[in-house]
């Protein structure tokens, strides 16, 4: 199943979609440990609550996001997460 399919079934216990990160790393690295602790899971930037894929702000930096992402997991989770992150282009 694509991701494209996966968010139109909806959100679940490893999907989660959001149209833009909040600032506030502490509404949404629950979601990360939360999928660390359970069978793993997709976090998706990009997609709103209606399941319309948005993209982010073309303001947005995608090196410095994912540098972002990267450093909030690493300073707040312990013991270490292993995740990846990836970045789809259309």
């Amino acid at each position: 199943m694509t991701i494209q399919e996966e968010i139109q079934n909806g959100e679940s216990r490893t999907l989660e979609y959001k149209a833009t990160l909040s600032h506030d790393s502490q509404k949404w690295i629950k979601t990360i440990v939360a999928f660390a602790n359970g069978a793993g899971g997709k976090f998706v930037l990009g997609v709103n609550n209606q399941r319309d894929f948005v993209g982010l702000a073309k303001s947005v930096d995608l090196f410095e996001l994912k540098d972002n992402i990267a450093d909030t997991i690493g300073q707040m989770c312990e013991p270490q997460i292993m995740f990846d992150i990836t970045a789809e282009m259309s």
